[in-house]
């Protein structure tokens, strides 16, 4: 059996240390959640690009693929901003179009293709629980 003894240890710290001690503790938390945020949203990032990449539809003839392979990501300070170079045609294939022909005429509509919003949904939620996990494991 091993017995242990506590002894006491005083320890006098003035308020000026306390305060810069607490002050030094706290940046280095808050730049350490900062890296974390930003390398969370460049992995969610990445893997909503893959996603994106495998779930958009695919042209015909010469645009076959074009749109497809089009996500990229960009980085702003902590924010990661997921695009198609081929803008113009996300809002058209999520939501559908009317087709018209070169007489400016209704000829027909194209049905949406819903590519774009499950991904958003995943990246909200894999994001948050990507972050949670982080800081629960202590960053």
């Amino acid at each position: 059996m091993c017995r242990m003894s506590r002894s006491n240890v005083n320890v006098n710290i003035s308020n000026v240390d306390l305060e810069r001690l607490v002050g030094e503790a706290l940046a280095e938390y808050g730049s350490d959640v900062e890296t974390t945020v930003r390398e969370v949203a460049e992995d969610v990032g990445k893997e909503a690009v893959k996603k994106l990449k495998s779930t958009s539809p695919t042209g015909t003839g010469a645009w076959k693929g074009h749109y497809k392979s089009g996500w990229k990501t960009k980085k702003d300070g902590n924010k990661v901003t997921v695009h198609n170079k081929k803008y113009q045609l996300t809002h058209l294939l999520e939501n559908g179009h009317d087709v018209i022909n070169k007489k400016g005429e209704v000829i027909g509509h194209a049905g949406a293709r819903k590519h774009i919003k499950p991904v958003e949904e995943w990246v909200q939620e894999e994001y948050e629980n990507k972050l949670k996990q982080k800081i629960e494991r202590g960053l």
